[in-house]
């Protein structure tokens, strides 16, 4: 974890995301252009939410979206996965479903949508983020 110095600052550096034996898995978006990429996915899902009905599938769809747009921008040092993971499931409360939460042996299966998302086949993130259970509040 890169601490606390960190926190909420856009990444300064260019970065790659490695797997458990050091291999390169994904390479993000070069520094230079963070800032106008993030500018530009915050307008995206402001008109995404905006969409957003009381149907679970547009829902589901916005925050799987929104989920693999912002760990693929990889925007922080640090936390990308976990503050993706807090966006999609704040989609996902706010049209009253149940947030998701992964349990830790789907890692590898999560890993594997993920890059399956980089190739444009975002419908098994859709089929991982389907919470068909409505929060009663």
């Amino acid at each position: 974890m890169a601490g606390g110095r960190f926190a909420g600052q856009i990444r300064n550096r260019d970065v790659v995301v490695v797997d458990n034996n050091g291999h390169i898995i994904y390479i993000p978006p070069r520094t230079l252009e963070v800032e106008r990429l993030v500018a530009q996915f915050i307008n995206e899902l402001n008109t995404a939410l905006a969409a957003v009905a009381a149907r679970e599938e547009e829902a589901t769809t916005v925050a799987a979206w929104a989920h693999y747009r912002l760990v693929a921008l990889h925007p922080f040092h640090d936390g990308n996965g976990r503050a993706s993971r807090l966006l999609m499931n704040l989609v996902l409360t706010r049209a009253g479903l149940a947030p998701l939460i992964l349990p830790s042996g789907s890692r590898a299966r999560y890993n594997e949508l993920l890059r399956a998302s980089n190739h444009g086949r975002l419908g098994g993130i859709c089929v991982v983020h389907h919470v068909p259970t409505p929060v009663h509040g």
